[in-house]
């Protein structure tokens, strides 16, 4: 904050807390998450709130229904994002593999991988992985350079680029599935008038009861 308003003269409009429940690359060590040692949402907000000020907080990472809506705002946020449970909606623009992979997780298909980006990330099981798993390959055509932090050598097992476009092109067998921890939750594919109404109505629900 400091930074940028010595360089830019402005604040951020808001923060986003991303979780270790999050999908996709994680901002935790490779240790932390497995030993279940990483900070909790409710931890890291509580941190976050103490210096922000009047900049609203949002909290993501794991939130899945309107119970976890209610937590967190009773808990000094302003509001969550949720993604994974979007993914799965009649309107998103995933190909219906990516979809249906989500609907048809289970709570082991969901797991902690390598990313070539040296980073931990959350996907969802699949031949991909599996491959890997055994010593198998996926490599880039060429390297175009896109990420930093790829190593420009053979000691990299996949393209992540590539996996990530071949999830997209519905390529059940090449792609990587980012997910959240919560996916193997989600058991159908609905509208996101369906999703929001039901979020809302638990969220209401929950602030009455509380």
């Amino acid at each position: 904050m400091k930074h940028y308003m010595k360089h830019y003269g402005v604040l951020p409009d808001m923060f986003v807390i991303e979780g270790c429940k999050a999908g996709g690359h994680l901002g935790f060590t490779k240790e932390e998450l497995p030993e279940g040692t990483a900070k909790s949402n409710d931890e890291i907000l509580k941190e976050v709130l103490e210096v922000a000020g009047d900049i609203p907080v949002f909290v993501a990472g794991g939130v899945f229904d309107g119970g976890d809506m209610a937590h967190y705002c009773m808990a000094g946020a302003k509001g969550v994002q949720i993604a994974t449970r979007f993914i799965a909606t009649e309107e998103c623009d995933a190909d219906e593999v990516f979809k249906q992979a989500i609907v048809n997780a289970t709570e082991e298909d969901i797991r902690i991988i390598k990313s070539p980006v040296g980073m931990p990330a959350r996907a969802i099981n699949s031949p991909l992985l599996k491959r890997l798993d055994e010593g198998g390959t996926f490599p880039a055509l060429r390297c175009s350079g896109c990420l930093t932090a790829c190593p420009k050598n053979d000691s990299i097992p996949y393209c992540i680029s590539r996996a990530l476009i071949a999830a997209v092109q519905r390529d059940w067998e090449n792609g990587l599935f980012f997910t959240g921890s919560n996916a193997y939750r989600v058991d159908k594919i609905v509208s996101v008038a369906q999703l929001i109404d039901e979020l809302m109505q638990e969220y209401e629900h929950c602030l009455k009861v509380r």
